[in-house]
């Protein structure tokens, strides 16, 4: 992927198909979940039929040397409903990704949308204030009848050290959000609300120059 995955990704974006990607890989020899996940975002909706196209010949985006040592596994179509970024770059390639899929069944997409807009996102914002997350992105399945996972959470923490501390900070932030009332009655019911799946720490693939 170093030497020639990410330029052909790198080359879709440059054509138009692709509005942008992050390639992540897993940091660690994880068989219950996955090697690799390429989050693809595209500008309109008609651009998915391009890269159905480049599909049919590149599987996964993948060559058939690459297809020799890596299997795609799963493709989700999903629609970025929250996202937010702290006010200070961090360069890219020293940052830490936090992959956190949920399934928020039997409630219906409405509640959990409501749910997340109370608990979740003010949660997020504390974590970006005191300087730990650089962006963030919270994905829903677009079809989500009987697939694992019907939210993704795209966590991007700053460096290793922020990773290292993220289980401070949201004891700090829960600590403060706790004053408030709606918020204290969202946690005193979240884990009948969502099931968190299996986890992956990723770091990105960059473009070698």
């Amino acid at each position: 992927m170093l030497k020639q995955g990410v330029q052909r990704f790198e080359k879709w974006k440059q054509d138009g198909v692709l509005a942008d990607y992050r390639i992540l890989f897993n940091r660690y020899n994880d068989a219950e979940t996955y090697d690799m996940m390429a989050i693809l975002n595209f500008s309109k909706y008609s651009d998915v039929e391009r890269w159905a196209a480049i599909e049919a010949e590149f599987p996964g985006g993948l060559t058939e040397e690459g297809l020799a040592f890596i299997t795609p596994l799963n493709t989700y179509s999903m629609d970025v409903i929250w996202h937010g970024s702290s006010s200070s770059v961090s360069p890219r390639g020293h940052t830490v990704f936090f992959l956190i899929p949920y399934d928020y069944y039997p409630h219906t997409i409405e509640e959990y949308i409501k749910y997340t807009n109370g608990y979740v996102i003010p949660q997020i914002k504390g974590w970006v204030s005191k300087g730990v997350i650089a962006n963030y992105g919270i994905y829903v399945n677009r079809y989500p009848t009987s697939r694992p996972w019907k939210v993704l959470f795209v966590l991007e923490y700053k460096d290793a050290d922020s990773f290292g501390a993220r289980e401070r900070t949201m004891a700090e932030v829960r600590a403060a959000l706790k004053s408030n009332p709606d918020w204290k009655a969202l946690s005193d019911t979240k884990l009948n609300m969502r099931v968190e799946k299996e986890t992956v720490v990723a770091d990105e693939l960059l473009l070698q120059k």
